[in-house]
């Protein structure tokens, strides 16, 4: 992390380029994620996405490729499930990508969600999500230039957080700004140092350098295992650990873990999850063909099944721009805080502790609070010192070994919190050590000086 915090929204341009900027999506340490609109004639008017590299890494060549790598790529793909390149330009010197607007939310946010209230996607659910991410891949793998040649355009990083929901049930998948592909700018490197996407959603020849559009047919069912058993298969500690399960962890059928799932999903996904990418799906066409048949509930469209479910939870008010972390419409969202305890019970005291101020995820272990974090960055950790298999500081440890996660306040709840004892934990980069059987007004009171005071919660609901 550099001096300015990822979650810290950052000066709003009023305008780049032709675009009139509203507010801020998301932002990271490279680059943020903003809102805008273009106005015309006879009142016309858009929303879109603007993408841009921050003032201060514009001269940051490597990364300017990237981003024209991107909306060279992107730019020639035109289909319903891939969110569409508009303008790629330069505005004082700072590059910027011009992209379709999605009213919705990612696929990570929403798991995360269903996962804070022990609920998962139905199967309708689930195949429409793989079916329409499926028809995204399929189209991109066969596309061809203007020379009839094939792009040869592989995503490299299928996963929840590249997925997005629409409010009204449409799935995109979006940010290709690690493709590979026959026409980049810039040469991609091989090896596991190099490595290009997220650890977690690899396919195991990936660690070798070696990749084709089959690679992401391994990520797209890690997605669907995750999406039908609402764990993420390949999570660790520490990237030695992710990348010992992706190449050696046995990969049980879904419905090891969710009994519920029908053969014929467990059959599809199995495929897709072979180690040899030979004995995969040859074509994403492949899983569509599928599932196709479980995309339909009682008359009702899948479509409208999910674009419900996201009105239940609540994120169907949220636009989401494409790469970085999404978050919430307005500047006065609550801060999310992932509180991690084994007991049900002790999550939920912490939940109604502090759920009139912040917005709680829960996550029962280490190893899913370390997915959770990585996938969707809460603002907080609220965690018990003693976790199934590990210490909460080690937890925090594990979470400082992450550059996005390293300046992640973490709370730890102790029984015993006697003067060693949180000497050590705040060596271990612990912010704050409370007992186990806290009082609300000391907790908030200790979020609100850990968070950022403009992000901190508001209202008289605090003093009470």
């Amino acid at each position: 992390m550099s001096e300015q915090s990822k979650d810290a929204p950052r000066e709003l341009p009023k305008s780049i380029g032709k675009y009139e900027v509203l507010r801020h999506l998301a932002w990271g340490g490279m680059a943020e994620v903003l809102l805008a609109r273009i106005s015309g004639a006879d009142g016309f008017s858009r929303e879109v996405v603007i993408k841009r590299i921050l003032p201060q890494h514009s001269e940051n060549a490597e990364f300017v490729r990237m981003f024209r790598d991107e909306a060279r790529i992107t730019a020639q793909l035109t289909h319903g499930n891939i969110v569409q390149v508009i303008e790629f330009g330069e505005d004082a010197g700072s590059h910027y990508l011009v992209l379709e607007y999605v009213r919705g939310t990612s696929l990570s946010a929403l798991l995360s969600a269903l996962r804070s209230r022990a609920e998962r996607l139905s199967m309708t659910e689930v195949a429409h999500i793989a079916c329409e991410l499926g028809r995204a891949l399929d189209y991109a793998h066969r596309k061809r230039g203007s020379d009839g040649a094939p792009l040869m355009i592989v995503h490299r990083d299928v996963s929840p957080s590249n997925a997005l929901v629409s409010h009204e049930g449409e799935v995109k998948l979006v940010d290709f700004g690690v493709a590979r592909a026959r026409a980049r700018l810039s040469p991609t490197a091989h090896g596991v140092g190099t490595v290009k996407g997220k650890l977690s959603y690899l396919a195991p020849e990936m660690l070798d350098g070696r990749v084709d559009s089959r690679s992401d047919l391994f990520a797209l069912g890690l997605v669907v295992h995750e999406m039908l058993t609402g764990r993420q298969l390949f999570s660790g500690g520490n990237e030695a650990e992710v990348i010992y399960r992706v190449m050696s962890a046995p990969i049980p059928a879904p419905s090891m873990l969710a009994p519920e799932v029908p053969p014929e999903v467990d059959a599809i996904v199995s495929k897709l999850l072979m180690r040899d990418p030979e004995a995969r799906p040859a074509r994403a066409a492949e899983v569509v063909e599928a599932l196709t048949p479980l995309t339909s509930s009682k008359g009702q469209g899948a479509a409208e099944l999910l674009a419900s479910r996201l009105e239940q939870l609540g994120l169907s008010v949220t636009g989401v721009g494409p790469g970085l972390q999404s978050t919430p419409s307005g500047a006065s969202a609550p801060p999310r805080v992932l509180v991690v305890d084994q007991s049900r019970t002790m999550r939920a005291i912490i939940r109604k502790m502090i759920e009139s101020s912040y917005r709680v995820v829960e996550a029962t272990s280490g190893e899913e609070a370390l997915a959770i974090a990585r996938d969707t960055r809460p603002d907080a950790v609220i965690c018990q010192a003693v976790l199934p298999g590990q210490s909460g500081t080690t937890l925090c440890q594990a979470l400082r070994g992450d550059p996005s996660l390293r300046d992640l306040p973490f709370v730890l709840l102790a029984s015993d919190p006697h003067p060693a004892m949180v000497l050590e934990a705040r060596r271990m980069g612990v912010a704050d050590v409370l007992p186990k059987k806290v009082d609300r007004q000391k907790l908030l009171g200790v979020l609100e000086a850990l968070l950022p005071a403009e992000r901190g919660a508001r209202g008289p609901e605090r003093g009470r």
